[in-house]
């Protein structure tokens, strides 16, 4: 999230392509926005008594992701085996889906209110040369 707060005058620039910027919007809309106005249109109807409007969309979202893993699982893989889609494997997989839904609005309001602590600097690398492990 904090990079888009901070690239965000880039990431929509001209610098990227207009494929690469159409990526970015549907990757930032369904791993950001959708969370946040499914969580938005849950607290709105909870309070209001109404039946929550962007669900459907939330549950097709779980839906897709759901295929792709089951699909994901039943391909063969070149690295370490693959655990079958079973459906409980499948309902782990969706319930972990389900935390972003809580995690992302919270971090979204939090970093929207709050002062930015957070400072980006350069990771200071020692060279080539490998240190032995000690025990």
């Amino acid at each position: 999230m904090q990079r888009f707060f901070d690239y965000w005058p880039i990431l929509t620039s001209s610098q990227l392509t207009f494929p690469q910027r159409m990526d970015l919007a549907c990757f930032f809309l369904l791993q950001y926005g959708l969370p946040v106005v499914s969580f938005a249109d849950l607290s709105t109807s909870l309070i209001s008594r109404t039946v929550p409007v962007y669900w459907p969309l939330s549950i097709v979202a779980f839906s897709v992701s759901g295929v792709a893993y089951w699909r994901g699982c039943r391909s063969g893989s070149e690295g370490p085996l693959i655990p079958s889609a079973g459906p409980l494997a499948l309902m782990v997989s969706i319930a972990y889906l389900m935390h972003w839904f809580v995690v992302i609005p919270w971090v979204t309001l939090k970093m929207s209110l709050l002062p930015k602590r957070l400072i980006w600097a350069k990771t200071i690398h020692g060279g080539g040369e490998q240190q032995p492990i000690q025990a």
